[in-house]
């Protein structure tokens, strides 16, 4: 699996982005700077590090209640079949999990960073 990722990840930076589609959930041109950048920095024993660390399962740690009032774990709307988004959600009850309809992962803080942080002060300072 390592090699097929590795390669598939530096397509990203020798095609310039062509590849994206073909390996991503989408090929918008704003995002496509980040896994070029991506692309060109991986190393394969960086990737097989950070892919045997996410194979351990471990449960996630506990934080204290007030504390999770505060976080906010951004899932996009495509995102939401990843199997560790109900995990995260049931663990941490407290916490707030916005979700950006018609915005994949990450794709609404890259496309209109400044909304996105206007939004983010609106609902701290509103709780809401």
């Amino acid at each position: 699996m390592v090699p097929f990722l590795y390669l598939a990840i530096k397509s990203l930076y020798w095609s310039k982005g062509k590849t994206l589609k073909k390996i991503m959930w989408c090929d918008d041109d704003n995002i496509k700077p980040y896994f070029i950048e991506a692309g060109r920095k991986i190393t394969y024993g960086n990737l097989r590090r950070q892919l045997l660390d996410s194979l351990e399962d471990r449960p996630f740690p506990e934080l204290p209640d007030e504390f999770q009032k505060n976080i906010f774990w951004e899932f996009g709307s495509k995102e939401d079949h990843f199997k560790y988004r109900n995990a995260v959600m049931q663990t941490y009850k407290y916490g707030n999990f916005p979700v950006f309809e018609g915005y994949n992962h990450m794709q609404y803080q890259i496309l209109d960073p400044k909304g996105f942080a206007e939004m983010l002060e609106s609902i701290i300072e509103t709780d809401q």
